[in-house]
């Protein structure tokens, strides 16, 4: 504890530290839910399939042509769906 201290005490210690409060996805866009690229953590534990992300899309208020941007991200970027971390064992349990 106490070098961290030393260490967030220091003169320069934020000196190369930038933040931005957006985050952009592969294709530079901003990454937002109304826009359909972000996926829920809850699908990244359990998994989902392509039809699930595209049937998501359905539920939001997108635009019809930015439904089809998001189609084609998802198509992209995830071509089998999101595998579920349980399946593959890098995740115990789902918290209630």
């Amino acid at each position: 504890m106490s070098s961290s201290c030393e260490v967030a005490t220091a003169p320069n210690a934020l000196s190369a530290v930038f933040t931005h409060s957006l985050i952009r996805d592969s294709d530079g866009r901003k990454m937002s839910k109304s826009l359909g690229n972000v996926i829920s953590p809850l699908d990244v534990i359990s998994g989902i399939s392509l039809e699930g992300l595209h049937a998501q899309l359905l539920t939001g208020n997108l635009h019809p042509s930015e439904v089809e941007k998001a189609k084609k991200y998802q198509k992209s970027s995830f071509p089998s769906g999101v595998s579920s971390l349980l399946a593959r064992g890098e995740y115990d349990s789902i918290a209630d």
